[in-house]
């Protein structure tokens, strides 16, 4: 349909289209001077390409920038039922993941540096400049180069320990700390591992050097931040059998040594040392016991049970009783309040691990009784918080 308009000395252009449900027209008035006068109301199709064709036909190149722009804009913009369908499907996606896949809260590392208390070693000693070099790699955390530069020498202190007497264990410490908490080859981590192990067992009445191989060689399980996030990767999918059977070990190895060093820490002659000693095998004790319950529940999953009786969480009972018992009986004496410290933190990633994966109207087994809200791990978490603020002693 087209149209033809005078008016004095101006001309008119009617440019027409049509649509399946309606037509459209706009209409250009070309005046003497070549101008193009531009109607106040125009009507284009719905069809954003038609309308960009009939632009780039009619208009000059300055003026069709700007519409090309402002049609191209109309066009992103989506309209409320399409907000309202995007909007839906996010709702229904973010509960999907709120309920089935549960995040674990990031915190910091429950690992720290262990200490073993040894003598310097003898300027005269031949080891004093290996000594030196390795106690300064060793505070400046360079721990893998502290480790490889130490490990040709291990195996010849080992074997003359004997003659170069206790002072020189503190190369021994430097070279199995800084494997236990630097990123070393794995042949360095094997050959400490296998060391450790051997000079363990020879010096069974040293308890610091069981406490070392069990930090050393059961790493694995006794940071339980890491398990966590390797079981959420799913990577012990095929293989968490295997690695429950192994944290079983550690746990039957662990347990005995308890007991012993507990009954040393009851006698009246008890030293700093022994009760220090305790608290750390306790808390391996409690990693140990958190670890097979995310391993014997999750089954390879970091979605665990929490009912009672269900797999594992008599062992999660079991780990946080241990924490709250030290604490309660023990009051922070010099470096133990480190380890006071490790069991609230402990403390907190259980609570927190729970809490995470209980949603809606969920049951819940905790602290020896059965909970319908989350009010029990709430306050767990708020009073861990407070004392790790105000200080563990409080």
């Amino acid at each position: 349909m087209s149209k033809k308009h005078k008016a004095e000395n101006n001309q008119a252009l009617t440019v027409t289209g049509h649509e399946p449900s309606s037509s459209f027209a706009v209409t250009l008035m070309r005046g003497e001077n070549g101008r193009v006068l531009l109607p106040v109301k125009t009507e284009l199709a719905n069809d954003t390409a038609a309308q960009e064709a009939v632009v780039v036909r009619v208009l000059p190149q300055g003026v069709r920038r700007e519409v090309l722009r402002q049609l191209q804009a109309e066009e992103e913009r989506r309209s409320p039922v399409q907000w309202a369908l995007i909007i839906a499907v996010l709702a229904v996606s973010l509960t999907i993941v709120w309920r089935y896949f549960p995040v674990q809260p990031p915190m910091e590392s429950l690992d720290t540096k262990m200490e073993i208390e040894t003598t310097d070693i003898p300027r005269n000693s031949e080891y004093y400049g290996l000594y030196v070099l390795s106690k300064e790699r060793f505070e400046a955390q360079k721990y893998a180069k502290c480790a490889s530069e130490l490990a040709p020498k291990i195996p010849e202190l080992l074997d003359r320990r004997e003659q170069l007497g206790e002072s020189h264990d503190r190369l021994l410490y430097y070279f199995f700390e800084s494997v236990r908490v630097g990123r070393v080859d794995t042949t360095t981590k094997r050959m400490a591992e296998k060391y450790i192990d051997v000079f363990a067992s020879l010096n069974h009445d040293e308890v610091k050097w069981d406490i070392m191989r069990i930090k050393l060689c059961a790493k694995e399980y006794l940071n339980v931040e890491l398990l966590h996030s390797r079981l959420s990767q799913g990577r012990y999918k095929h293989i968490w059998q295997r690695k429950l059977s192994e944290n079983e070990l550690w746990i039957h190895r662990v347990r005995p040594l308890v007991e012993s060093v507990e009954r040393q820490a009851n006698a009246t002659d008890s030293t700093e040392e022994t009760l220090e000693n305790l608290y750390q095998l306790k808390y391996s004790l409690a990693c140990l016991l958190t670890a097979r319950w995310m391993l014997e529940g999750g089954k390879g999953k970091s979605v665990f049970p929490d009912d009672y009786g269900d797999p594992g969480v008599a062992s999660r009972e079991e780990a946080m009783r241990i924490c709250r018992e030290t604490e309660d009986r023990y009051r922070p004496v010099g470096k133990v309040k480190r380890e006071l410290v490790e069991y609230l933190r402990l403390r907190k990633f259980i609570a927190e691990t729970v809490m995470a994966q209980s949603k809606n109207i969920n049951r819940y087994y905790w602290n020896g009784e059965t909970h319908s809200t989350n009010e029990a791990l709430r306050m767990e978490i708020t009073m861990v918080n407070t004392r790790l603020e105000k200080g563990v002693g409080q």
